[in-house]
């Protein structure tokens, strides 16, 4: 059964039978606020198809005028072929559909082919039906590959909850020469380990989660108490065993990159670790990123969808477009709309001869920057900064690289619009990275942030002299250059 498998990712459940078809509504309306399933629906036009960016919504891949139909959107290039990654919905196998809004717009933008599929609900047909559904879209991609100018051979497929349950079962049903074999799966928050599922959930979740698995593997037959009595306890485990990709993991696996939020309360991170201790155990190609202080839908991580990109990049081989302003070495200066928070406006004198928006002047503001390196390693974060806070006290940011632990940068007092340059060194990874600053304690005014390469003679787009701290870059470690004495 495992080769065949079928299965989702997501937590939801239909209630006991006697009285599932009042609660049904109210239990998984409140799921799907939990889970963040409602999003906004894609738009219904269809656009033109050579040259993108283009969405062909309602492709039929099957029999199933209903359930069995996807959106295609295409990137923005004129030649192809390009890679195609399926998106698979979640919501307990019950709930979601294809129009949802989902973060596959990183790829898009990237240069990837995206199709967002739906699928049959457990409410229609029980497990593996939805698996099935799964299987026949990506058949049916192969097929009209040539028409949409799509690589049959760089297919990589990303789930979420319910849906990052079926990426990884067709992980597991990866073969040579099999039409389901795709070349790279992301799992987001999926359960995989369905015989466990129960135990591993919150106690408020428990009665929800046993619920939602006899709706998947007994489909509408689910509110027929004694047909879930008629099983007895090793054919449960074995039942439930089928469908979890934990217990099927091939010889050859695709790359995977699993993502869960340590904070997850609809499906326990322990779901992930386990299943990832099991692919290390058996010598899978995988990725684990578990992201800290994140519940179930990882799209609260500002770095998930980079790290999503980077990975299919690599495993779908499409290359780091070239390097350009946006890219490092790097420069962003204040300006007027790049602010999370309050701002006050600068004077032109003391603002690098512009009338610009101090980044980060109140401890209510914080911003995040995204920025491409060709490079993993070292490289040299710079900021133009002011304190001129009352009392002579320090500022202070908290400066985020990607999800690693947050760093306090520390900003002297300066006297008003006495500018400073403060540098840092930071570890980044090849390709997309986020920097995050939030403030600390009492907040400085950032006029200029800057990153360049570790070595202080190729960092572009430098500074005048006036503004350059004395020292040799590679001695600084998180102070303030001296570039003239503070004072009011």
């Amino acid at each position: 059964m495992c080769r065949e498998s079928r299965s989702a990712g997501s937590v939801r459940v239909a209630p006991p039978a006697r009285w599932w078809l009042a609660a049904v509504p109210t239990i998984f309306g409140l799921l799907l606020l939990v889970e963040g399933v409602g999003f906004a629906a894609q738009s219904r036009r269809n656009s033109r198809t050579d040259f993108g960016p283009a969405v062909v919504n309602d492709l039929a891949y099957g029999r199933d005028k209903k359930y069995q139909r996807l959106n295609l959107a295409l990137p923005d290039r004129s030649e192809g072929p390009v890679p195609l990654v399926i998106w698979i919905h979640g919501g307990a196998w019950v709930t979601g559909d294809k129009d949802e809004e989902n973060p596959t717009g990183v790829l898009v933008e990237a240069g990837f082919a995206v199709a967002s599929i739906e699928y049959r609900p457990a409410t229609v047909a029980a497990f593996p039906a939805q698996l099935e559904d799964c299987q026949t879209a990506l058949a049916w991609l192969r097929t009209a590959a040539k028409k949409y100018r799509i690589d049959p051979e760089r297919v990589g497929v990303w789930g979420h909850s319910a849906g990052g349950h079926l990426a990884a079962l067709l992980a597991g049903n990866a073969g040579v020469g099999n039409r389901s074999a795709v070349q790279a799966v992301c799992d987001w928050s999926g359960p995989v380990d369905l015989q466990r599922l129960v135990d591993d959930s919150a106690d408020d979740y428990r009665k929800v989660a046993q619920e939602m698995l006899w709706r998947l593997y007994l489909g509408p037959a689910a509110d027929n108490l004694k047909r879930r009595d008629s099983f007895t306890s090793s054919q449960r485990t074995k039942l439930f065993q089928s469908g979890s990709p934990i217990s099927c993991i091939a010889e050859k696996m695709p790359p995977m990159l699993v993502m869960h939020g340590e904070q997850d309360r609809i499906v326990s991170v322990r779901q992930s670790r386990r299943y990832v201790k099991r692919l290390e155990q058996l010598g899978a190609p995988m990725d684990y990123i578990e992201l800290p202080g994140i519940g179930h839908d990882l799209r609260e991580s500002p770095a998930s969808g980079p790290r999503v990109v980077t990975f299919f990049r690599r495993h779908l081989n499409l290359p780091e477009p070239a390097l350009d302003g946006k890219s490092g070495p790097w420069r962003r200066e204040a300006e007027v709309g790049t602010l999370a928070g309050k701002a006050r406006s600068l004077s032109d004198a003391n603002a690098s001869g512009e009338h610009k928006v101090g980044f980060l002047d109140s401890q209510d503001s914080s911003v995040m920057f995204e920025v491409r390196v060709a490079e993993a390693g070292a490289w040299l974060l710079r900021m133009r900064y002011t304190n001129g806070s009352p009392g002579g006290q320090q500022a202070s940011h908290q400066l985020v690289v990607n999800e690693e632990p947050p760093r306090e940068l520390v900003y002297p007092h300066t006297g008003r619009d006495n500018w400073q340059t403060l540098e840092v060194r930071v570890e980044l990874q090849e390709g997309g990275n986020t920097l995050r600053f939030r403030p600390a304690m009492r907040s400085a005014e950032l006029d200029w942030i800057e990153l360049g390469s570790d070595s202080k003679e190729e960092a572009g787009d430098a500074p005048s002299p006036a503004d350059s701290p004395k020292e040799d870059s590679a001695d600084v470690e998180s102070h303030p250059a001296e570039s003239g004495p503070p004072g009011d």
